[in-house]
């Protein structure tokens, strides 16, 4: 019990440390900026409408399976070489 009393203790220390300092810009190439970006997506997102978001997204969808299409069409061309290979089949 003692454990977990300091844990929280740690814990609320570090809340109220993390909330009286700005965060600080390094200005350098890691910086995140907070998160903010990510708030921003999320927000886009609630005020996008529903057809937008598919249409954005269906063109990446249609590349996939054009792709997975055109990968069935090879395989099924060396259908004879991996039913006689079947580590060859494994490794596909």
């Amino acid at each position: 019990k003692d454990t977990i009393k300091s844990q929280a203790a740690e814990i609320e220390r570090l809340k109220s440390l993390s909330a009286t300092k700005p965060a600080a810009s390094s200005g350098g190439a890691h910086s995140h900026h907070g998160g903010s970006a990510g708030t921003e997506d999320i927000l886009d997102y609630k005020i996008k409408s529903f057809l937008s978001i598919a249409y954005e997204r269906v063109w990446w969808l249609g590349v996939f399976l054009l792709s997975l299409s055109f990968t069935a069409l090879i395989m099924s061309g060396f259908e004879h070489t991996l039913s006689k290979q079947i580590e060859l089949a494994y490794f596909v």
